[in-house]
């Protein structure tokens, strides 16, 4: 290689310090590109980040609402388990009432169907023990009729003799006792017709 193609030194010297300066031009744009291009993330980043961050917000409020619903939800839902729960408890308690209610009213009418049953025996017994009375007392006012009848007869008769005297007082006797009875009889028919009566 010859000088002359070599070039002047000193157009070297000022092309080389040219190149410099263009190459150092070029690095303050590419440096400045990437200053810039930096900056635009980060805006953007930003503008993200802020996006990001009501999103967010808008989401926590969203969830918070949620947790707030289901909150209240779990509440309704307990209370209506107390409210069943408390139900069941009362309703078996009541139908245990109930069962304990048929079991007295089962028994009370077992009862009272023997009562009325004694009672129909008893008003039947008294019934026939009223008419058997009854019978008794007609023939006892018949019997007492007759005799008197008949010492009113003998009296004409044997007016002035002992054995009328004797004859009447025991007629007489007869026809007390047979008052006492007819007394007697009067009484148990009254007895009994109140005892029908009362049942």
């Amino acid at each position: 290689m010859n000088k002359n193609n070599m070039g002047d030194p000193i157009q070297l010297q000022q092309k080389i310090i040219h190149f410099k300066a263009e190459l150092a031009k070029y690095k303050e744009k590419v440096k400045d590109y990437q200053e810039n291009y930096h900056y635009a993330q980060l805006d953007d980043l930003k503008e993200q980040n802020i996006q990001l961050l009501e999103d967010k917000a808008a989401l926590d409020y969203q969830v918070e609402k949620m947790e707030q619903e289901l909150r209240a939800a779990e509440e309704i839902i307990a209370e209506q388990q107390s409210d069943r729960s408390r139900l069941q408890i009362k309703n078996k308690s009541l139908q245990e009432l109930l069962q304990k209610q048929e079991s007295e009213f089962r028994v009370q009418k077992e009862n009272l169907t023997f009562r009325i049953e004694h009672l129909l025996k008893e008003k039947e017994k008294v019934q026939n023990k009223l008419i058997e009375l009854e019978q008794s007392n007609r023939a006892l006012n018949d019997k007492n009729t007759k005799i008197t009848k008949e010492l009113e007869g003998k009296r004409n008769s044997k007016k002035d003799s002992k054995e009328w005297d004797k004859w009447k007082q025991a007629k007489e006797e007869t026809i007390e006792a047979l008052t006492q009875d007819n007394m007697i009889l009067k009484a148990q028919v009254e007895k009994l017709k109140q005892k029908l009566e009362s049942n």
